[in-house]
């Protein structure tokens, strides 16, 4: 695998170090977020924690929704378009049963672990 070249792997190392560090900092904004706000994550994901991340993502936007979709990995965009494209049109102002699309989503997926 190329990823695991050293080279590489020195490459993505560095990214996720800066990326923490960006976090320590970026991150104090996050409270002065105003705009509708819809997170979706997954209780699945093995690359970006939903308890450290998500949560506390939800926690500093005031007013904002919290998604949690069961073994839904770290591609949320990806797997379940659906349901990002209910959340913008949702943050749009637009009426859409989030919890109806995330119950779709969990049926399509709850058996991709055991592939």
């Amino acid at each position: 695998m190329q990823a695991l070249r050293p080279g590489a792997f020195r490459h993505n190392a560095q990214e996720v170090a800066a990326l923490s560090d960006w976090a320590r900092t970026g991150s104090l904004a996050y409270r002065k977020i105003k705009a509708p706000t819809v997170i979706i994550t997954g209780d699945a994901d093995g690359i970006v924690s939903p308890d450290v991340h998500a949560r506390h993502l939800a926690r500093d936007i005031r007013g904002s929704r919290l998604i949690v979709v069961h073994n839904l990995g770290h591609k949320s965009d990806y797997v379940a378009r659906d349901l990002a494209f209910a959340a913008i049109e949702t943050v749009s102002g637009k009426k859409r049963g989030l919890m109806g699309v995330v119950k779709t989503v969990e049926r399509r997926i709850a058996n991709d672990s055991k592939k």
